[in-house]
């Protein structure tokens, strides 16, 4: 998922379009160690790939969830990437 925003860029007053991308988590302590690896491996290539600066972002956000005629709130976190380009074919 991927949404546009403007963001300040303090250092000269200007205005300028953000495309944020949202992480989803994958349970990596899950996977067996060699899947761990290979998708360490695949994010530090990501890394390795981006020809500009990006910020990460991470938000608390809670969802409500219902269970046995009680209505819970679970905290959770959202993890987002920001860069000034389409890096869509790098996600």
């Amino acid at each position: 998922m991927n949404t546009t925003m403007t963001v300040y860029t303090p250092s000269d007053g200007s205005r300028q379009q953000a495309v944020c991308y949202e992480l989803r988590s994958i349970n990596l302590v899950n996977l067996p160690e060699k899947e761990q690896g290979s998708v360490l491996d695949r994010f530090a290539s990501f890394l390795d790939s981006l020809t500009e600066p990006i910020a990460f972002h991470i938000i608390q956000d809670e969802r409500e969830v219902e269970s046995i005629g009680a209505v819970f709130r679970i905290p959770y976190k959202r993890f987002f990437v920001e860069t000034h380009s389409q890096v869509d074919s790098l996600v």
